[in-house]
């Protein structure tokens, strides 16, 4: 995927840190950095917003796509008639404004899921609880993903949980300051639970046993290398293997139970989890899912509660100085749970009949470079050049807008229920997940809102998406020229067509990537995770070898590379606070955003012809250590 997304923060996008030279008069040399050199004004006029932990070309067109929204939610506002998913977006919107309305109602509307989590009494019942947490998006304790195999059915992906500090080392690490974060983490989920209702006593004796839980499962995620193949199975076979956690009882709240198997990512730690669930007493149980369930519902309760998750995972953890505007949140909110109906709005506002055709344009010849470069490839064998051309031939794209737009009927909103719309939108959006995967996959249903500002690859529907929301600069200009628009838009659709390809063979033909990350720092004194962000560093520099030679083949006899270049080195224009650098640098599969301008262009003969590259230069890489994909 070209930008990640996750739940905390947002959007995670990559890092940028060690910007030597940001308050020099004039910017460098391309040939030594060609990323300050491109964006070095904006570089020194533009700060990080206060309620942002990292600010980048993507966070700005973020900021103006929700303008936009605004726009429109205040446009359906004033309307003297309204549609009924309009009625809906502007009631959505005005109960996550509405704060005064959270706090009269304070926690009146979690009892029932507070009391479910108190009369957890063994190992069985708290994975039922756990399952119905995880069915409502309030703290369940894995990351799972679901797809369908073709006609086949349902397929769960389950990857390792159960912690809330970003990784194992947080618990792990005997470092000062992983001993901070992990006493202020204590002092977070002791505030949590007096706010909750529990004695000082209590909730300091209850913020023990869950710290202490999850460093058991934190150790439980080391697993040497060699035994983390994932592994499949039935839900039986699971529940057969490893007996101390209710399996059944967890996935049947989430449908999970009529999936055809679970596929386990690092299967030793759900063995080590089953063992520890029935080892752990119910008092530590409680705790633990109720820091969850707290720490997930905080957004949508009292101010003492998402203050206090602000304050953390905000400030403390990543340097964020401010929380979102309300109306940015009323405006994620309709974007989350109503994005085809706000969506079919932006699209009829902001997306331009010219601008998607160039787009497609431009796709073409990106398929066709695609092409000529698989089957001049001498590294690949002929099955796999084979297998790799019929993967493009059957591609399936998504640009701009869908042909048909989703129905909301049978979605009820109240403008002064936060969490009761939350609960009625997040179980409306999981049936009707649960049923389209259930079907075949459909190439033409999107995954995202148009407005989104990104682009992926879909596997299950073998599927490029490009969003109206990424048709815009600095991804896209109308007005530019081909070079500068095959240098960003078209190294995007590179990006996922590097994913899309994935051959066999692909990671050894780049495997010198690898050290020349990690030549790089993440924060001062604090090295890349090179391993962390292969795959992305990899799709990045085989997507801008593909867009120049699109380029290059579409426009013969060109001399406009030196725009190629540049367009590539604007689109990660960006900086992070110092926190946040060291918090994604063990979280994202992304680079910091220097790197992943600079670094592809180190392995492009291209771009040293373009910008006359020799040696000495601080871009300058031998030929020998180039990596050459296509």
């Amino acid at each position: 995927m070209f930008v990640k997304k996750t739940l905390s923060p947002p959007l995670l996008l990559c890092i940028c840190t060690g910007l030597s030279t940001l308050l020099a008069a004039q910017p460098p040399r391309p040939q030594d950095d060609l990323f300050e050199h491109v964006n070095h004004e904006w570089l020194r006029a533009t700060p990080i917003p206060d309620d942002r932990v990292t600010y980048s070309a993507a966070a700005e067109t973020v900021d103006r796509v929700e303008q936009h929204i605004q726009n429109i939610v205040d446009e359906l506002k004033a309307a003297p008639r309204r549609s009924a998913d309009a009625q809906r977006i502007v009631d959505l919107y005005a109960s996550t404004v509405d704060d005064e309305a959270v706090e009269r109602l304070g926690l009146a509307p979690v009892r029932d899921d507070l009391k479910r989590l108190e009369e957890i009494n063994s190992a069985g019942r708290a994975a039922g609880v756990a399952g119905h947490m995880a069915s409502i998006a309030a703290g369940g304790i894995f990351d799972v993903t679901l797809a369908t195999e073709g006609r086949r059915g349902l397929v769960a992906t389950v990857r390792p949980g159960g912690i809330l500090l970003p990784d194992a080392a947080y618990y792990l690490s005997p470092s000062s300051e992983m001993l901070s974060v992990r006493r202020d983490y204590a002092q977070y989920l002791v505030r949590l639970y007096v706010a909750a209702g529990q004695s000082q006593v209590d909730a300091e004796a209850d913020a023990g046993r869950v710290i202490r839980l999850e460093t058991r499962l934190a150790e439980a995620m080391r697993v040497p290398p060699s035994e983390t193949e994932p592994r499949r199975a039935t839900l039986d076979e699971i529940a057969g293997a490893w007996p101390g956690f209710d399996w059944g009882a967890w996935a049947r709240p989430q449908g999970l139970d009529r999936a055809r198997g679970l596929i386990l990512v690092n299967p030793v730690f759900f063995e080590r989890f089953a063992a520890l669930m029935s080892a752990t007493a119910p008092a530590t149980l409680r705790a633990w899912l109720r820091g969850r369930y707290l720490t997930a519902m905080a957004p949508y309760l009292p101010r003492v509660f998402s203050d206090a998750r602000f304050d953390f995972f905000g400030t403390r953890m990543t340097g964020q100085k401010r929380p979102r505007a309300s109306w940015k949140r009323g405006v994620s909110m309709v974007s989350e749970f109503m994005g085809d109906a706000v969506g079919r709005e932006y699209a009829r506002r902001h997306l331009a009949p010219e601008s998607l055709a160039a787009v497609e344009a431009i796709s073409t010849n990106m398929l066709g470079a695609a092409r000529e470069s698989v089957q001049s490839s001498t590294w690949l064998a002929e099955a796999d050049k084979l297998a790799a051309l019929s993967r493009l031939d059957r591609l399936s794209w998504r640009m701009g807008a869908p042909d048909e737009w989703r129905s909301y009927a049978g979605l009820s909103v109240n403008p002064g229920e936060r969490l009761g719309n939350l609960r009625r939108l997040r179980d409306f959006e999981s049936r009707y997940r649960l049923t389209r995967l259930r079907e075949s996959a459909d190439a033409r249903e999107w995954l995202v809102s148009v407005h989104s500002v990104n682009a992926f690859y879909s596997p299950a529907q073998h599927a490029i998406t490009l969003p109206a929301g990424i048709l815009q600069l600095p991804y896209f200009d109308p007005e530019g020229g081909a070079a500068g628009n095959y240098g960003a838009i078209g190294a995007v659709i590179g990006h996922e067509l590097s994913h899309m390809l994935d051959v066999r063979g692909l990671a050894a033909r780049a495997s010198g990537l690898r050290a020349h990350v990690a030549g790089f720092e993440a924060s001062p004194g604090v090295r890349i995770n090179a391993d962390l962000t292969f795959g992305e560093n990899v799709a990045d520099l085989a997507g801008l070898q593909l867009a120049h030679r699109a380029y290059v083949r579409s426009h013969p006899g060109g001399s406009a590379d030196r725009e190629f270049f540049t367009g590539w080195a604007r689109i990660w224009r960006g900086q992070s606070r110092p926190d946040f650098a060291r918090y994604a640098n063990e979280t994202s599969p992304h680079a910091p955003f220097r790197v992943r301008a600079n670094g592809p262009l180190m392995h492009l003969d291209g771009f040293y012809e373009a910008f006359a590259v020799r040696p000495g230069d601080g871009m300058f890489l031998a030929p020998s250590q180039r990596v050459r994909i296509w």
